[in-house]
């Protein structure tokens, strides 16, 4: 197979040539899902948290650099949803609020989602954040009791357990708001799920989301409940809490009992892109820091990886490099190795040490991804 790139009036296309056919890539700024980081700092320390493995320095977003993306946002016609996420608490940023009227303004008919751990947010906000275009907000949820949520999120965390009550009432009562909860399954928590849908239906949420814990250090491994691979108990725990959430009409997406071959990045799918608080342009959230990852015995490194930034380059020209536009053509049609099934894994250097890069020499790796297997889920 061959890449091919030519400049046509300015702009650059690019082909893959096989003997039997021709891929051909247009520059469409085609984006319908912005995901702005404005900072990574938090004000917890989960346990379980990326940040432990992380090696980069933490910080928070600029004027200069938020002037940047309003103007940015004006060109993206196909723009269909703002999420102020990444891995930092958006709440704790100092300008939020100045920052969250602003970019509704930039972008009035786009719907901004608010991802958050819930201990900065209250309900006397509700109001103010539908009225800056916030439609949809994400609040981290692991148990149905103060207790659960301590021991999983820290002590500090036991306090959106309180709240939960006072904000659904708030947010019923504000016209164009929902809420959706997300939960990490794991060890510390597996017993209670099915009462935290409960929980949640009784609560109005729209939706619930539970993911897999990926264990960022060797310690947290035992709190993975898919490795090696998941357990009769919890298999018949997940099958209750699916039962749950039919029974109580409640939407829920639970993540795969073991990472089949069947693989669907809803980053590539849905078109999105990813704005590090630093300016930096990142695919995917795996890639937004890099992290350190612990699953089935193999130990690696998954180094950041951008495509550009904002400091230097527009996100059309970001957009449509052709390096990224290979990428997200590999990853739409599955195009990359499947570590999960390769009989070579486990002596492989690429998999088990560093995530650089495939076999193949695609980049970034997503051979060994959770994410496009299902058990890892995000909003």
């Amino acid at each position: 197979m061959e890449a091919l790139f030519f400049e046509n009036g300015g702009h650059m296309y690019g082909d893959i040539r096989n003997p039997g056919w021709t891929v051909t890539f247009h520059p469409v700024l085609n984006i319908r899902k912005l995901f702005i980081e404005l900072t990574n700092r938090c004000n917890l320390d989960c346990v379980m948290c990326y940040r432990h493995s992380w090696r980069c320095s933490e910080g928070e977003m600029d004027e200069d650099l938020f002037e940047k993306i309003l103007l940015e946002i004006s060109r993206l016609t196909e723009l269909e949803e703002i999420v102020l996420g990444g891995f930092g608490e958006p709440l704790f940023h100092p300008k939020f609020w100045d920052w969250l009227s602003r970019l509704h303004a930039a972008a009035p008919d786009v719907p901004i989602t608010l991802p958050t751990n819930g201990v900065l947010l209250q309900p006397s906000q509700i109001g103010a954040l539908a009225e800056s275009g916030v439609s949809k907000i994400v609040v981290s949820v692991d148990g149905a009791d103060i207790d659960i949520q301590r021991d999983v999120r820290g002590f500090e965390a036991g306090e959106v357990s309180l709240k939960l009550a006072a904000l659904s009432a708030a947010i019923k009562r504000t016209p164009g708001i929902s809420w959706w909860w997300e939960t990490v399954w794991q060890q510390k928590n597996k017993r209670c799920l099915p009462d935290v849908l409960r929980l949640a239906a009784k609560l109005h949420v729209k939706q619930l989301i539970v993911s897999h814990l990926v264990a960022v250090l060797p310690a947290q491994t035992d709190e993975a409940l898919f490795d090696p691979e998941m357990a009769a108990e919890d298999k018949k725990i997940l099958e209750r809490a699916r039962l749950t959430a039919m029974n109580s009409g409640l939407s829920a997406q639970f993540p795969r009992e073991k990472p089949k071959t069947e693989r669907k990045c809803s980053f590539v799918e849905k078109m999105s892109v990813v704005i590090r608080w630093d300016g930096a342009v990142a695919p995917c959230y795996r890639y937004l820091h890099g992290c350190m990852e612990h699953f089935f015995g193999r130990s690696k490194e998954v180094p950041a990886f951008m495509f550009g930034s904002l400091k230097d380059s527009g996100l059309e020209e970001i957009w449509t490099r052709q390096e990224y536009q290979q990428f997200r053509y590999r990853v739409a049609n599955n195009l990359y190795p499947s570590c999960a099934d390769c009989e070579l894994a486990e002596g492989c250097d690429l998999t088990v040490h560093r995530a650089e890069g495939d076999c193949d020499g695609g980049m970034p790796s997503c051979g060994d991804c959770l994410w496009s297997r299902g058990m890892v889920l995000c909003p």
